[in-house]
């Protein structure tokens, strides 16, 4: 994603099911958000995408979750190296 379309687009870009595992495969670093789409884990989730552009910012309905590995209402990292997906486990305004 090029700094203009992350600066003039959506933070976070919402996708569905069917069409996450491709997204995330596209990109070295993606941030997933899964579940309600309110709420103070979610507007953490937002405000990150706003301020960070090393990563790729998705989210998806809580019914994504389970089939990566995820909670509702919860936030992954998923990369390319390494172990993925990374669960984050912390407080909302960390």
């Amino acid at each position: 994603m090029t700094w203009i379309t992350k600066k003039t687009g959506p933070v976070s870009v919402e996708v569905g099911c069917h069409l996450l595992n491709d997204k995330i495969a596209g990109a070295k670093l993606n941030l997933v958000y899964f579940g309600d789409f309110s709420g103070e884990l979610f507007d953490s989730f937002m405000n990150v995408a706003r301020n960070y552009e090393n990563y790729l910012f998705y989210h998806a309905s809580g019914e994504c979750a389970r089939a990566h590995g995820a909670k509702q209402n919860s936030i992954a990292v998923f990369r390319t190296f390494d172990n993925s997906p990374v669960h984050y486990e912390g407080d909302s305004s960390t």
